[in-house]
């Protein structure tokens, strides 16, 4: 199966086009960098920055570590409790439509990210201060 363009892995996921910004970020990282900052307005999607981590290390699984430029672990890290739920929903979300979806798109990401031996294509989880 050939690698799909983020926008299709995206569409795929979330049933519409990322946003302009988001295909550029993705075209961004797949060279090898990502930026200093993200500054987006409130509301355009920078949740999705997930999205584009998880499409760059399915891109690069077949890559030996020493080549890869994708991280295995990414932490989206923020000061704000409901930010915290709505990007660990989206993290969540995502992870299901991974495990379970059924597009050629999916099933792609499925099988690159389960080249790293792990029981799910995607794990997730959430530390917060306060919590075990």
């Amino acid at each position: 199966m050939t690698r799909p363009d983020f926008a299709a892995f995206y569409g795929a996921v979330h049933g519409r086009p990322p946003f302009p910004w988001q295909k550029r970020l993705a075209a961004q990282v797949q060279s090898g960098g990502w930026p200093k900052t993200i500054a987006v307005p409130t509301g355009c999607g920078k949740t999705s920055v997930i999205d584009v981590a998880v499409y760059s290390l399915a891109s690069q699984a077949e890559m030996s570590a020493l080549e890869r430029t994708a991280a295995l672990r990414v932490f989206f890290v923020v000061d704000r409790r409901l930010v915290v739920d709505d990007v660990s929903r989206h993290a969540r979300d995502l992870a299901k439509v991974l495990s379970e979806g059924a597009a050629e798109e999916v099933t792609w990401a499925r099988e690159q990210l389960m080249r790293f031996g792990g029981p799910r294509p995607l794990e997730v989880a959430v530390m917060r201060g306060g919590m075990y």
